[in-house]
């Protein structure tokens, strides 16, 4: 379903979510504090818990995508609610912005995609047409790409910015 009938409109989707976080980053580093209260471990036992139940049902969904309803879309989605949680329950940056392995998973999506609708072009067809029945051999791995790349995009826009911890106060107020 991705690749045959909805290409376009995957391809510029994961465009916008793409520049839209690197619009946020451009915006300039963030700074706060963290709580002076220590984390709740039945809270973080949970999210831990949670979390993998979210990454279990993420896969569910990248899987089904490929003949049903779901997709790479959808599991960047629960990927991207694992995240959240992950990070409102530890109260820990990620520090997406910083990590190398992280832009590479930010990349990933439009970058396989990109390359997904061009090679069509080198055997002589237009841009994001298949031959009959090839799409289908590379989908999963493309939307694979496409999922960890939405859950990345989505969870680096609900932190914002590239962050910083100040430790206290003075800290955070600073310039």
């Amino acid at each position: 379903v991705l690749l045959d009938l909805r290409g376009y409109d995957t391809l510029l989707e994961t465009a916008v979510l793409f520049t839209a976080v690197l619009a946020v980053w451009c915006l300039g580093v963030i700074r706060f504090r963290r709580p002076p209260w220590p984390v709740d471990p039945v809270l973080a036992s949970l999210a831990r818990v949670v979390t993998a139940l979210l990454v279990l049902v993420a896969a569910y969904l990248l899987q089904l995508g490929l003949h049903g309803p779901g997709g790479g879309f959808q599991a960047g989605a629960v990927l991207a609610a694992a995240g959240v949680l992950w990070t409102l329950a530890d109260r820990r940056a990620l520090r997406l912005g910083e990590s190398r392995l992280a832009r590479i998973g930010l990349t990933l999506g439009l970058g396989a995609f990109l390359v997904a609708a061009v090679i069509p072009m080198l055997a002589g067809r237009s841009f994001l047409t298949y031959a009959a029945g090839s799409a289908p051999a590379w989908a999963w791995v493309l939307e694979t790409f496409i999922a960890v790349s939405v859950g990345l995009t989505l969870t680096a826009l609900f932190m914002g910015g590239l962050s910083e911890i100040a430790e206290d106060e003075a800290e955070e107020r600073a310039p």
